[in-house]
C-alpha cells in the first residue's frame, strides 16, 4: 500500500516532532497534528513496526525516542559486560540514552528561559 503525499508528509512531520523531542506526550503529539490520541497511538505503533522510529511507549501516555545508534551502544555494553543488574543497566542507559530535546528553530527551551519566565542569553 502507497501512501498519498500528504500522508507521507503528516508522517515524516510526526517522525520529526518526535525525535527533535525526545520524549513526548501523546496527547500533546495528538493536538499538535490534530488527531485522536488513540489514532496517534497506532500511527507510532505503525512506525515502530516498519523500523521508522525506535522508543519505548509508556503506560501513562509518553513516548520516549532512541536512535538507534542509543540502542545499539546500550547493546553493545551489555554484550561486553555479559551479566548485568537491573541497576546497573538503569545507569548505563542514563549515561548512552542522551534524553534532552534538540533545538527547534523559533522555540525557547526551558534552559534559555530564567526562573522569573524571562530569555536569558545562553552562553554557547
Amino acid at each position: 500500500m502507497q501512501l498519498l503525499p500528504a500522508a507521507q508528509s503528516l508522517e515524516g512531520q510526526i517522525i520529526e516532532y518526535i525525535q527533535t523531542r525526545k520524549t513526548v506526550e501523546l496527547d500533546a503529539l495528538a493536538a499538535e497534528f490534530g488527531l485522536k490520541v488513540a489514532d496517534v497511538i497506532k500511527k507510532v505503533q505503525g512506525l515502530e513496526a516498519e523500523q521508522k522510529l525506535t522508543g519505548i511507549m509508556d503506560d501513562r501516555g509518553k513516548f520516549i525516542y532512541i536512535s538507534r545508534g542509543e540502542l545499539e551502544a546500550v547493546a553493545e555494553a551489555i554484550t561486553s559486560r555479559g551479566r548485568i543488574a537491573i541497576a546497573e543497566l538503569a545507569q548505563l542507559s542514563t549515561r548512552l540514552i542522551d534524553l534532552n530535546p534538540r533545538v527547534v528553530e523559533g522555540e525557547v527551551s526551558l534552559d534559555d528561559v530564567g526562573l522569573d519566565g524571562t530569555e536569558e542569553a545562553v552562553a554557547a
